[in-house]
């Protein structure tokens, strides 16, 4: 349920909706303007309800103190019982959600605190959703120390300043965990954390499926290295990267092609390297792996220095390629008519059906794909489809902080 901030819901309707949903498990109660005056008494509701499965209460005002009661009320003792969030954890899974609260370090370490008493010796999937807060370092860690010892499946932290110390906390976190999802979108990372960041994805014993350490501050050094690892490590069967906005670079996309060449990296369905200040020479350096790739069907690079002699170089390793559906390569200014034609003939001899976004399509509507619109009846198509995306060109910025790519709101 979405509550519009600029309506008015009384404290009573709000606490009503709350016992409907939770009654089926689930309580959504997202931009219903919260503040931390009301947690309590909206939230006090929680005890009656201890098989509730998951607690999405994203963009309200809880704040420090709202989380701090949240806390309380989650750890609430009932004589010798064990704590509320201890119930509820009993089930085989729960997700929280808490982005665009206003939480810092104070009201994150509170609710770590109260999760690691409560998920010490739970079996439960875990799923967390912390994004776009005003956690820190000292919050970060609190939280990775908390979810340390427990089956966290998903884990965003993504678009808080967590900076090298929470990311290196969050590495030893998530080492030896089994998870779909880890996001670090715009976490303050640096190459100060690139080693502890190797020591977990490299580990054998950790797998990651989805992998986002976009808009953060690593140089083509600290890309390569995680690559390296990444293509190394013995469990790990990557289908999503997303290193868009660092500084990846051709020696950056040296590690690329090693991962791509890889056992990890032969599941990857989708690289995106947007905004990565990749030149000719880097689009070469990625190499055969283009070519040859056995799934990948997206790959992004958008908002780059790309010119017609890097089109001709990826257009000469896609050829091969007959599993691509869908190039991004808008945003690239010194891209000419040259390269538009360059990729209208890959179209033609691409043998499936084959997107190329060169302008930065924000409506989709807009594209034209050859294999999806129809056509007259007794006239062949030349080619296995595809076709060029017309739009506004997208600008070079940071994504929007309620909607990130794979990692949205409902994505955990």
């Amino acid at each position: 349920i979405l509550f519009e901030s600029d309506q008015a819901f009384s404290m009573s309707n709000i606490k009503n909706e709350f016992k409907q949903q939770a009654k089926s498990g689930a309580v959504k109660l997202t931009d219903a303007n919260l503040g931390d005056s009301d947690a309590n008494e909206i939230l006090s509701t929680f005890k009656e309800f201890p098989d509730i499965t998951e607690l999405d209460l994203s963009g309200n005002q809880l704040g420090d103190a709202g989380a701090k009661t949240l806390a309380e009320i989650l750890s609430h003792k009932v004589g010798r019982k064990r704590g509320f969030l201890s119930k509820m954890v009993k089930n085989d899974s729960f997700r929280l959600v808490l982005c665009r609260n206003q939480i810092g370090d104070a009201g994150a370490t509170s609710l770590a605190n109260t999760a690691k008493d409560a998920l010490s010796s739970s079996k439960c999937l875990v799923k967390v959703d912390l994004r776009n807060n005003q956690i820190g370092g000292p919050g970060a860690k609190a939280v990775a120390e908390a979810f340390a010892s427990t089956t966290t499946t998903a884990f965003g932290i993504s678009h808080n300043n967590v900076g090298d110390e929470g990311g290196i906390a969050l590495a030893k976190a998530i080492l030896g965990k089994q998870m779909m999802e880890l996001s670090l979108i715009g976490a303050g990372l640096t190459d100060g954390c690139v080693q502890a960041l190797c020591d977990c994805l490299g580990s054998g014993e950790t797998s990651i499926k989805q992998l986002d350490i976009s808009h953060n501050q690593f140089t083509p050094a600290g890309v390569k290295q995680m690559c390296k690892t990444l293509a190394e490590a013995p469990k790990t069967k990557l289908a999503q990267i997303v290193l868009s906005n660092n500084q990846v670079a051709e020696e950056g996309a040296e590690g690329v092609a090693l991962l791509l060449n890889s056992n990890a990296g032969r599941e990857l369905q989708s690289v995106t390297l947007e905004s990565a200040q990749l030149s000719d020479q880097a689009v070469k350096n990625l190499g055969e792996g283009l070519r040859t790739h056995p799934r990948m069907t997206v790959l992004d690079l958008q908002n780059n220095a790309i010119t017609n002699q890097g089109v001709r170089t990826i257009a000469d390793f896609l050829h091969g390629n007959s599993v691509l559906g869908t190039l991004k390569i808008a945003g690239n200014s010194q891209i000419g008519s040259d390269g538009v034609s360059t990729l209208s003939s890959l179209i033609l001899a691409h043998r499936t059906p084959l997107k190329i976004d060169v302008c930065g399509d924000e409506s989709p509507q807009q594209n034209t794909t050859s294999s999806s619109s129809s056509e007259p009846k007794g006239k062949e198509k030349k080619s296995g489809g595809g076709g060029f995306g017309f739009g506004r060109k997208k600008k070079n910025e940071a994504p929007d902080t309620n909607k990130t790519k794979f990692y949205s709101e409902d994505g955990l």
